[in-house]
């Protein structure tokens, strides 16, 4: 009998007792509450239940060869249970709260395959086989310890030990102490329990004194990062919001001797480490890829500052998200110390939460976006512990040993866009790429790491050089590639001259090149601004463009500075001075989206016409919003959905004219429309459309004669007469209870409506867990955790809970008063 099964087994009042006494004081009973890393990654694995995610297991194998003895493989990992109490752990929830207790009956369990019958044609196969089954095997923390062991016999002279441990009790280290701990066991060396476990750090972690360390740290990072680049905005090969898998997949490119010798040079010059070195020159690819100046990228700190945890297993390492500026006019090596002197301060305060972090910066929240960074960067050893490399062969009393990482390819539910790793090997270094394959392709992200590794060679050759002298690629080889391709390519509109260095750049076809910011051409599949040569002479187009692996060339209206709207060539930045010169304008943007829409946001107080528009930019916008805040999801999501709906109306053959008026407070738009044949249209066709474009900001109207003038203000409806409103539906008893659930977890002074996602207005994973728990309460209904993640909006909960819970009781009750 487990111990929630003896909890369950008590009385209610003894259970309550029961809990109060762990609050206060389970490390008595060898109860504990979760440490600080561990409660996001607890968070992760309720997220993951019953799905073939092995992301978060760290898996690895040692290969035992010649004179192989299966009972010392078996003796060492009984040796590595015996030190590390944390294999013994076991996971349970009281009242919605997690905890890990010392179950004191474990062992380890270990399963023994034999394949020695087996053909030796065959054997690799099915090794691999057992390999990828063993990697993709998930844990049940509940009933499980979390870690797991498999010996595969092939023969007298060949045996593999497969470990598998869940990174809730685990990091990169801690790999190492296993794979150390494991080499001493076989070899006979005996290695004995430290007084410090991994209990004893959870339990120093909730003293005051540790707490107030982090509540400093969070501090810290709270004014380092609140005006950091929150959203990088990688440019992708599939669209964030595509069907596509959150799966993930790797690559990985090799760096010569040569010139990981100079990096190292370098390092010792600089007084740094090859963390920053190689960071501050991967940050000139990915901000150039982004066209951006800076980025926040993650990083992963050892945390191991307390010798008593040098030698234990137990998740210590920590992320930490540096903002990393990229300034194209200092020197590469500048670039090197400025960011050896923001790794040095980040690691002063990396005893800090994730979560909590992003809990506490104010950031935008996107859909399909990880919160604060997208990115990491990290570079480890492969000398993993006291000479235990990965890879190399290792003596071992008569016998050899050799460890390898699993490879965790195509991981469910990726939620980073790439992690950049840089595997040390004493010698050189190796690149290894993990990346979403629901947002990059291979060919992608090799382009991107190839560009890296160009950098670091126009580095080591001078790293006294101006970071905007520094190409992303070699010149020669790019005018190849172009020879090849047929691309036809009429500017828009001419804008000013440019001062270009033709033997730098490879032009297309004599008259165009696609350069980045700093003037020198973008490697295939990278975007840039085009450039294009008449009579001799360079000029900027405002026009980005990309030319993709496959050769293709494509404009990026939504990115360029001229666009063609409504057959008209519009110049945003030129139109946007005229504007706010026009109408004495505080704030002016014109904003071409991916769907070809033109919104005016502003902010004034001018009345807007539409002949005094027309007049000075020549068409009239899709829409014209009054507001500061062009960028916040909300008024995003308004955006999108008034102009879906307008679509989806103008499909009617009967309608005629719409207009979208901004009513005067500004939170609500109305979309007014007349038809053809002077009937309104009917009150389902209105509802339909306000059920597929979900808003709270949207209310259609119908005026049966729409004024033609030309003057009739379009910031307010005062010149739209006998309008007759289509109201929306009313809100459901589900929806108030799930309101009042959102308000609970998120604040009373929390803005939020029936369509906004749950991580857009302040939600967290551990937030949805809270709301998990609320709604089983409220509802007395068992909710899985990841419908909440399919369902996000107040609006989709209620409907899922509606349908497929509530609905089933009244059918239960129906057969129940049947039966009666």
């Amino acid at each position: 009998m487990n111990l929630l099964e003896k909890i369950n087994g008590l009385s209610e009042e003894k259970k309550k007792k029961f809990i109060d006494t762990i609050k206060e004081r389970g490390s008595e009973f060898g109860i504990y509450p979760l440490a600080n890393n561990q409660t996001g990654m607890w968070c992760v694995y309720k997220t993951d239940i019953g799905r073939e995610n092995p992301f978060y297991n760290a898996a690895f194998k040692i290969e035992f060869k010649d004179n192989v003895g299966h009972e010392r493989i078996k003796s060492a990992i009984q040796q590595l249970w015996d030190t590390q109490d944390v294999f013994s752990f076991k996971y349970i929830e009281l009242d919605g709260v997690p905890y890990q207790y010392f179950d004191k009956d474990s062992k380890p369990v270990i399963e023994e395959v034999d394949i020695s019958d087996t053909s030796k044609d065959e054997i690799e196969k099915i090794l691999q086989e057992k390999e990828l089954e063993f990697t993709l095997r998930n844990f049940n923390l509940f009933e499980e310890n979390p870690i797991k062991f498999q010996i595969v016999k092939i023969n007298k002279d060949y045996e593999v030990l497969f470990l598998s441990v869940h990174h809730i009790i685990s990091d990169g280290w801690s790999d190492g102490v296993i794979c150390k701990t494991i080499m001493d066991g076989y070899a006979g060396i005996k290695q004995e329990k430290t007084s410090y476990q991994y209990a004893n750090h959870i339990v120093s972690e909730k003293t005051k004194r540790m707490q107030n360390k982090l509540k400093n740290n969070i501090s810290f990072w709270k004014e380092k990062l609140s005006d950091s680049e929150h959203f990088l905005d990688l440019p992708t090969v599939y669209s964030r919001s595509s069907d596509r898998e959150k799966r993930s997949d790797m690559v990985t490119f090799p760096l010569d001797k040569e010139t990981t010798q100079k990096l190292k040079n370098i390092v010792k010059e600089t007084q740094s480490n090859l963390h920053a070195v190689l960071l501050s020159l991967f940050s000139i690819v990915i901000t150039r890829y982004a066209n951006k100046s800076s980025m926040n990228v993650g990083t992963t700190l050892a945390n191991r500052d307390d010798l008593r945890t040098v030698n234990l297993v137990g998740d210590f390492a920590s992320v930490v998200i540096m903002p990393v500026e990229c300034n194209e006019n200092s020197s590469i090596i500048d670039g090197m110390e400025t960011v050896r002197d923001l790794m040095f301060q980040s690691m002063d305060h990396s005893n800090v939460i994730l979560s909590d972090i992003i809990e506490n910066v104010p950031f935008q929240r996107f859909d399909n976006v990880h919160p604060l960074y997208q990115v990491i960067f990290a570079v480890h050893s492969k000398k993993l512990l006291k000479g235990c490399a990965e890879g190399e062969m290792i003596p071992v009393n008569g016998s050899s040993a050799i460890m390898h990482t699993l490879k965790r390819n195509n991981a469910n539910d990726y939620k980073l866009d790439m992690c950049m790793i840089i595997w040390d090997n004493g010698e050189d270094l190796e690149l290894q790429v993990e990346y979403s394959t629901k947002l990059f392709s291979a060919e992608r992200v090799t382009n991107i790491a190839k560009a890296f590794i160009h950098v670091i060679h126009e580095a080591v050759s001078n790293v006294n050089q101006k970071v905007f002298d520094c190409k992303l690629v070699e010149v020669e080889k790019l005018k190849e590639r172009f020879k090849e391709l047929q691309i036809k390519y009429t500017p828009k509109k001419l804008l000013d001259k440019v001062n270009i260095l033709e033997e730098n750049i490879a032009v297309i076809n004599s008259e165009m090149a696609l350069l980045d910011i700093s003037k020198h051409s973008v490697p295939i599949g990278f975007e840039g601004d085009i450039y294009f040569k008449q009579n001799g002479e360079w000029y900027a187009t405002g026009e980005r463009a990309c030319v993709d692996e496959n050769g293709d060339f494509s404009i990026i209206e939504y990115k360029s500075r001229v666009i063609e709207f409504n057959n008209k060539i519009i110049d945003l930045r030129e139109s946007e001075k005229n504007l706010k010169e026009k109408f004495d304008f505080a704030f002016c943007e014109l904003n071409y989206d991916k769907n070809k829409n033109l919104i005016l946001y502003y902010d004034g107080n001018s009345e807007i016409t539409k002949n005094s528009v027309i007049e000075c930019i020549g068409i009239i916008p899709t829409i014209i919003y009054k507001t500061k805040e062009s960028n916040s999801n909300k008024i995003l999501n308004n955006v999108k959905n008034i102009t879906s709906a307008v679509k989806e109306l103008s499909l009617n053959s009967n309608v005629k004219d719409i207009a979208v008026i901004q009513q005067v407070n500004g939170e609500i738009f109305d979309i007014i429309f007349s038809t053809k044949n002077g009937e309104k249209l009917s009150e389902d066709m209105i509802q339909a459309i306000y059920k597929n474009n979900k808003s709270e900001s949207i209310i259609f109207k119908y005026c049966k004669d729409m004024p033609n003038n030309g003057d009739n203000t379009l910031n307010n409806e005062n010149s739209f007469e006998d309008l007759i409103v289509y109201y929306k539906e009313k809100i459901s008893n589900t929806e108030k209870k799930i309101t009042d659930i959102w308000r609970k977890i998120l604040g009373d002074d929390s803005e939020f409506g029936l369509y906004d996602k749950f991580f857009e207005v302040g939600g967290s994973s551990i937030k949805i867990i809270k709301m998990l728990n609320m709604i089983n309460k409220e509802f007395n209904m068992k909710v899985n955790i990841a419908e909440l993640f399919d369902c996000n909006t107040i609006s989709e909960i209620s409907e899922r809970l509606d349908k497929k819970y509530l609905l089933l009781d009244e059918k239960k009750n129906e057969v129940e008063i049947l039966k009666f």
